[in-house]
């Protein structure tokens, strides 16, 4: 699905799903409506500026003017279907993006009346808060929060998250306990995976739970200086414990936007809005990954995954960087490279996936607390890809090449 930028796109069509994919339907009628009204105030552009003034148009008319209120409807409705798409993501549910934007929209009267210009918050955050709160009330009541059960939840959480959820947990958990819970949801997001085969996240067996209270006793004696043995059923109620105080998250009292502080109409956008409401004691349940974390938590992935990187490049011989330089920055196919460097283009082929896997084995080694970087397949096949892009990226094309040194077969 493509954003929307033009004013008369934003304001005239809707967005429409069918089985693989989502498209924009243009409404015919608000379409040479928007058209009139632009001709009218050429000089704005501003989608801010033209939601309040179908807003208000919708209120001057008590209600009635249909015209005004689709308008409005069609500007929330990629509000919404972000809405939807993250709902579709943090929750194992028999509900597709579909039905949650269905769920969502359904409710639009209903947030246009609740809507209040003079408390300084612009239409499209308060659409945004008004549609997690509908979601999540629905969730509730179809008791869709307990179908994402523990072992699922603890794979799909940060740590940030974990920390934050351990401390308003019940009275909070003391600094010590949460290092050690920390530690071992590490251990458990660096051992458990879904099933190779089925993709499914299963209970983990004895075998495994093992297997992560040798990891944390192995990690406390090298990280901690301390020597620790925790049997493996402890180790079990820990983790519960953890998706316990996550868990204690997706049902809080419900927010509305207008207890919050007034805010500056030149400064409300989306994240502002958002660090406001997660900033309270009781979070939204969708705030579970919430909009600013997860830009941060991928934030802080990118420098240590551009430091890692970077580091390992470093470390390679000469013969190495030339090669990768050969192959990103000329853009040489590897029959090219065999070719100048003469050797077998077997030889190329297998000189590269050596680099690459030097690369990947340093991220898996470094990267088991920033990445969470498991055994399986697709996880590795993700990171495998964010390092072909990074080499892509810091060999781009430039006139100065210094790894054109001689290589020896």
């Amino acid at each position: 699905m493509f954003l929307r930028e033009e004013l008369l796109e934003v304001f005239s069509t809707f967005l429409q799903f069918d089985d693989v994919c989502q498209k924009w339907i243009t409404d015919p009628k608000l379409r040479r409506n928007m058209q009139a009204a632009i001709r009218s105030n050429v000089q704005e552009r501003s989608q801010d500026f033209w939601a309040l003034y179908w807003y208000k148009q919708w209120e001057a008319e008590n209600a009635e003017n249909l015209v005004a209120k689709e308008h409005l409807n069609a500007y929330v409705q990629e509000t919404c279907f972000w809405v939807a798409r993250k709902t579709e993501v943090i929750f194992d549910s028999q509900y597709t993006v579909s039905d949650y934007f269905q769920i969502a929209i359904s409710r639009f009267d209903k947030i246009l009346h609740g809507f209040k210009e003079t408390k300084g918050y612009k239409f499209k955050n308060y659409a945004l808060v008004a549609f997690r709160n509908t979601i999540r009330d629905f969730l509730i009541h179809e008791n869709e929060v307990s179908v994402l059960h523990d072992w699922a939840l603890l794979r799909r959480s940060s740590k940030k998250r974990l920390i934050t959820a351990l401390k308003q947990h019940k009275q909070g958990c003391c600094d010590a306990d949460i290092a050690r819970y920390v530690l071992a949801w590490s251990c458990f997001m660096k051992i458990y995976s879904p099933d190779v085969r089925t993709k499914i996240i299963t209970t983990p067996n004895k075998e495994q739970w093992k297997a992560i209270a040798d990891l944390y006793s192995y990690r406390c004696k090298t990280e901690l200086f301390s020597i620790v043995t925790i049997d493996p059923l402890v180790l079990e109620d820990w983790m519960r414990l953890c998706a316990e105080a996550i868990r204690s998250g997706f049902s809080p009292k419900f927010i509305s936007i207008y207890e919050l502080a007034p805010v500056d109409r030149s400064k409300t956008e989306f994240v502002e809005v958002l660090d406001q409401l997660t900033s309270t004691d009781q979070a939204l349940p969708l705030d579970l990954i919430s909009v600013e974390e997860e830009e941060e938590e991928r934030q802080q992935q990118r420098m240590f995954l551009n430091s890692v990187l970077l580091e390992t490049l470093n470390c390679l011989d000469r013969d190495s960087r030339s090669l990768l330089a050969l192959y990103y920055q000329e853009g040489l196919l590897q029959q090219q490279i065999s070719s100048l460097l003469n050797m077998n283009q077997s030889t190329v082929s297998r000189r590269l996936e050596r680099i690459r896997r030097s690369f990947l084995i340093a991220l898996i080694q470094r990267g088991e607390d920033h990445l969470h970087i498991s055994n399986d397949s697709t996880v590795l096949e993700r990171v495998g890809a964010a390092i072909e892009e990074w080499l892509h990226i810091h060999f781009a094309p430039s006139t100065d090449h210094p790894y054109y040194e001689n290589i020896s077969p």
